[in-house]
Order: structure tokens, then sequence, then C-alpha cells
């Protein structure tokens, strides 16, 4: 109906064109006393012809909206660009009136139509025009907090594609999560020859994930989703559809739900950066509803402290663990050794540990040469499902 007013308009200035130049026409033919009444003429009808186009621009910018047609306006966001986000402008988009019965659905399908949907900085300021885009998914989500819903499958997703594994009684229990996979083939599948069982976390916007998870799976290790959150550091880039502190719940809801579709047979997440969201405890209430309604784990990297991840697990009864040691903060390989004998003092004190590393070369080197000697180290190699399966004694 807007395109119709458009083009209704678009006639009648063309209509007042046409009449203000046979006005001309009869006035230049028309013998007049002086050139003083001319002018007057001329300007009577000059004026007609503003008056007609006037109206007619006045009646279409007035249309009832009573039909709850849709209304179409220029939104152009102003959203500073940073390595933290991606810039997006509402270009002629149609908002709906207020009450119409679709307007939510359809303005989520507006914002969600890019994987980089819009990222609002915390610095940005909404200015009047933005208002009314604000409240199209890009509001805040303040005082927001999701009911518990009851796992919706009989057997939860984690212990259906949990890797198998035997643990000898007594023996300490060593997991080793290699997350960033995924965007580097090469690395991926010098990970996946490793021997395991490992587990082994994916990104979510990579490419070809179905046929790097599959071969992951077919080699005996234990697969994970690398879900990106926001961190604090505005210079870091957490990737495409990242979840955002200032976004909506419908818009993060969104995104989650675009990784958690993008391959199979994962027995749950962990966290891509997110220094900043994993400190959001409404945030973090969304992730974990979802990770309940599914049946599946969360693995918190534990990049700051203050994360409230562990928290929101236990309200939402989801299986929760936590990081213990960072194996490459220094990704070269005599570093990364030093730090898996951190690692392995820490399983023999406390019966278990979680290692978390990276596919960097040095990574993978010292790995190659340190999996191999673990049965003689009296260590049991584990994928981390294994922790929820035989859980402490002391609970």
């Amino acid at each position: 109906m807007a395109l119709k007013l458009k083009l209704i308009g678009e006639l009648c200035v063309v209509l007042a064109a046409y009449l203000l130049s046979r006005c001309r026409l009869v006035l230049g033919s028309h013998p007049f006393r002086n050139a003083g009444d001319r002018i007057g003429l001329f300007a009577v009808a000059l004026m007609i012809g503003i008056m007609v186009g006037a109206s007619t621009g006045y009646w279409i910018s007035s249309y009832d909206q009573d039909e709850h047609e849709p209304a179409r306006f220029m939104a152009d966001i102003e959203i500073d660009r940073d390595h933290n986000g991606y810039e997006l402008a509402l270009d002629r988009v149609d908002l709906s009136v207020p009450g119409h019965p679709d307007q939510s659905d359809f303005a989520w399908s507006v914002v969600g139509e890019s994987q980089a949907a819009a990222v609002i900085p915390h610095r940005h300021e909404f200015s009047a025009t933005d208002q009314t885009a604000k409240g199209y998914g890009l509001q805040s989500r303040r005082n927001w907090v999701p009911d518990v819903v009851e796992e919706t499958v009989e057997t939860p997703a984690w212990r259906r594609y949990a890797a198998s594994s035997t643990v000898p009684e007594g023996m300490p229990m060593v997991a080793i999560v290699i997350d960033d996979l995924g965007v580097h083939v090469r690395n991926a599948a010098r990970t996946i020859a490793l021997p395991g069982p490992l587990t082994l976390s994916f990104m979510s916007y990579a490419r070809n994930l179905r046929a790097q998870t599959e071969t992951a799976r077919a080699a005996g290790h234990e697969l994970m989703l690398h879900l990106p959150m926001e961190p604090q550091n505005r210079a870091d880039d957490p990737g495409p559809n990242v979840l955002l502190t200032q976004l909506s719940v419908e818009e993060n809801l969104r995104r989650l739900r675009w990784a958690l579709s993008r391959f199979d047979g994962f027995i749950g997440v962990n966290n891509h950066m997110g220094s900043r969201f994993t400190q959001d405890a409404e945030g973090m209430a969304l992730v974990m509803n979802e990770l309940r309604a599914r049946g599946l784990m969360f693995l918190d990297s534990r990049t700051v402290r203050g994360s409230v991840s562990g928290v929101q697990a236990r309200r939402y009864g989801v299986p929760f663990i936590g990081r213990d040691v960072f194996l490459d903060n220094v990704p070269v390989a005599a570093d990364v050794s030093r730090r898996l004998e951190e690692l392995e003092a820490m399983a023999r004190t406390h019966g278990r540990a979680v290692g978390l590393a990276h596919p960097h070369r040095g990574t993978l080197e010292a790995l190659e040469a340190w999996l191999p000697t673990l049965a003689t180290r009296g260590i049991a190699l584990v994928p981390i499902s294994a922790f929820l399966i035989h859980p402490p004694e002391s609970g």
C-alpha cells in the first residue's frame, strides 16, 4: 500500500507540473494591458501548482494507518564500527505500526537477515530517530529472567553423544579440550589426528562444519560447540553472531539457536571469549535455559573472574564444568609442556583436571609428544563427559 501511495503522489506532482505549464501557455497567449498583470497571474498559477504538490505530500504522510499497513521510512542507524562488532544500517526498513499483530515477528526477521547483525556499542547513545529502531531487536533486555523449563529429551544430549572411555578405579583423570577449531581446516585435521579421546570444540561460524565434526567423531573424539560471547576488550573480535549484553532477548536467542543448529553430535557448549557476557546474569540465564531444554552441558572457559555461569547452571539444572589450566597462553611447545606438567600435578592432587588449549603449532607439537606417555605416567585421558558420568565422591 505504501508503494501505491508513493506512485499516486508522483503522478499528482506530474499533473501539477502539467497544469502549471498549460497555465503558462495560456497566459503567454492572452493579451494583457501591462506586464504586471501577466506576472501576477503567473504567480497565482505557480502557487496553485505548489499547493497541489504540497497537499498531496501531506495527504500521503498523514495517511490513516488504521488498516495496519506497514509504514516505510528511512532508518539509518549510525553504529560505531570496531573490532568487536559489525555495523548495520537498516536502510528503508518496513516497520509495522504500533499494535500490529505481526510486529515482533517481522522486526526480528529484519534484524536477523545478516549473520553479522547489529551491534550497539556500550558508548552508543540513541538519537531521537534511533528510538523507533530501538524496539526492533536492538534494545536492552534488562530485568528479563526466563522460567526454568523441563528437559525436553529423555536421554540428554551430553549422555547420548558422550565419547566412550574407561577409567581404572583410583587413576587420576585428565581431559584436554581444544577449541577454536574449524576455521583453519589444516590445523583442525592435525588436531583430529592426535591420540584421544580428546574433547574438540568447533567454532560456530566455521565453514564445512559437518564434514569436520563427523571426521572428529569417527576418530573417537568428543565434540563441543565453541560459542562466541562478548569480551571486555573492544579490540578483540569474537566473530559473527556473538552474544552481546546490549542486544535484546530475541536477538541473542536467535543467535544462540543459529549456533546450536550448525552441526550435530556435540555434548555441550563452551564460551569463546565472553569475559563480559559470562558476568551478565540475564545473558547467561538465557543460555542456560536453552541448554537445559536441549540436554546440553556447559564448560566455562573461565576467561574472567566473576563469571556467573556456574551459578546460573545450577539454577537451571545444566551440567557444568570449569576449566582448570590454560595450556597455551604462550603457544610455544616448551611453555605448553610446562603447563601440561602443571595439569598433571593438579590431576594427581584432586583426581581430575581440565586443560584448555588451541590448535596452535606449538600446542600441537607439545601434545603430540605428551599424550602417548600418559599410560606410563598413570594418568587416564578421558573426554570431558567422563567428569559428569563419574562425579567426584565429594559431589
